[in-house]
């Protein structure tokens, strides 16, 4: 396997990670109801960043036979990270002003 594919693919992630807690921050801001329904979403991709950020280390070596695995769980994180990105996009469109609970809108994933 090529260093350079799980590489790039820890970087997609932590863009991912960062774009995701920006539309977290954003949403909150206009829809401040949902702050307690989206804490632990922003404690988890605080955590998701060190693991990532270790992974991207350009000294770290990975040994080729976890490349594969660990490839596979950081491109499930990005498509995970870009399901919440489009699950907030739409609540954030389709609810923008309510006052209601937003976690009932949200669309099915």
């Amino acid at each position: 396997m090529d260093t350079y594919l799980l590489k790039a693919a820890v970087l997609y992630a932590l863009s991912a990670t960062q774009q995701t807690t920006t539309l977290v921050d954003d949403f909150l801001q206009n829809a401040s109801f949902a702050n307690a329904d989206l804490d632990p979403l922003t404690y988890e991709l605080f955590d998701l960043r060190t693991p990532l950020e270790k992974l991207g280390d350009s000294d770290l070596v990975i040994p080729t036979r976890l490349q594969p695995p660990i490839l596979a769980v950081v491109r499930g994180c990005g498509d995970a990270l870009a399901r919440v990105d489009a699950v907030l996009g739409e609540c954030a469109d389709r609810h923008q002003g309510e006052d209601t609970t937003w976690a009932s809108k949200v669309p099915e994933v």
